[in-house]
């Protein structure tokens, strides 16, 4: 996007996603129902365990009846249930039952035929009751997956909220800058250069009459030259203050504007920074170096300003250093 002085501004871009209306109005949403169903992929592998029941009830008759292949029917029942769901597991169940009660070998002889139902009941509860809470557990696995999912959802946008809303406040702050900028500069500004003209000549006019009060008014002209200077200074410091800066080029360009309306000599390095910055850093950045730049001058009475911004891996340092007589930190505390 290109700003108003043809500078280009990197934007962040966020992708605001409306919150579910069935969510408000206290239904369930349609990510926990589909939480719920067992993809096509994994109801595949249920059937797969329902298949693995006969082999193992081949096994157990080849086995003969000396080695028992009870336990070996449960896990095909934990697979069907787990992938395939309740209903495929409790198919597997009733197959695992039945499969164990064929292979009671004919010469096994039985009092009476009820024990043949006891033996087909008991294997069916207990692979039945398996089947269960193999399927009770992947449900509420699926469903506990499917919470997460949507709290990380929900942080997701309000993450994206506070980001946006953080956004168009600096842009709000950047466009109230610009306006003060421009007051500053075409009304106080032209104010003080009229100011300063209609000195000087008044100066002029009473050089020869009344020296002193031409001297009065030549020094009414240096102050509000130095004040028209000034206000050019901040109200080009507002301005350079929005949208994202880059202070590989910002930094010498502060240095230019600083050399022309106070005549101090700034000099910069930022030979030794690559490290990429977000808008925001760089914009504070190019503030502390302003402002320092201005106490340098304004209270330090520097002639001589360095800038340096190096980085070392993912660290920035900026350093401004001046010839000036400093402050006392204990004293200094009353400005903003």
């Amino acid at each position: 996007m290109q700003s108003a002085d043809g500078a280009t501004e990197n934007q962040l871009l966020f992708k605001v996603v409306p919150r579910n209306k069935a969510m408000s109005a206290g239904e369930s949403p349609k990510g926990e129902r589909a939480g719920r169903q067992i993809h096509p992929r994994s109801r595949w592998l249920g059937f797969a365990g329902l298949a693995c029941i006969p082999l193992g009830g081949w096994l157990d008759h080849k086995t003969g009846p000396a080695i028992s292949f009870t336990l070996l029917y449960v896990p095909p029942v934990a697979m069907a249930a787990w992938f395939g769901g309740r209903r495929v597991g409790l198919i597997a169940a009733f197959a695992s039952a039945a499969a164990l009660t064929a292979d009671v070998p004919e010469s096994a002889q039985f009092s009476t035929p009820l024990i043949y139902c006891w033996n087909a009941t008991t294997g069916l509860l207990i692979y039945s009751l398996v089947a269960l809470l193999v399927a009770a557990l992947r449900q509420q696995r699926d469903q506990l997956q499917t919470v997460i999912e949507q709290q990380k959802a929900r942080l997701e946008l309000e993450i994206a909220e506070r980001a946006l809303a953080e956004h168009e406040i600096i842009e709000a702050g950047a466009r109230e800058q610009r306006r003060i900028a421009y007051d500053l500069h075409d009304d106080l500004g032209q104010l003080l250069v009229g100011i300063a003209f209609k000195a000087k000549l008044l100066g002029e006019k009473l050089q020869s009459t009344h020296p002193a009060q031409a001297e009065e008014a030549s020094t009414i002209a240096r102050l509000a030259n130095d004040c028209a200077r000034q206000t050019r200074l901040i109200a080009h410091k507002l301005d350079s203050d929005n949208g994202a800066i880059d202070l590989v080029t910002a930094l010498p360009k502060l240095a230019a504007a600083v050399e022309e309306n106070c005549r101090v000599r700034v000099s910069v390095n930022t030979s030794a920074c690559s490290v990429s910055m977000s808008a925001q850093v760089t914009v504070q950045l190019y503030r502390i170096a302003q402002e320092a730049v201005r106490n340098a001058i304004e209270h330090g009475r520097a002639d001589k300003v360095e800038i340096y911004l190096v980085s070392h891996q993912e660290q920035i340092v900026l350093t401004v250093s001046d010839n000036g007589r400093g402050f006392d930190p204990s004293v200094a505390g009353q400005g903003l």
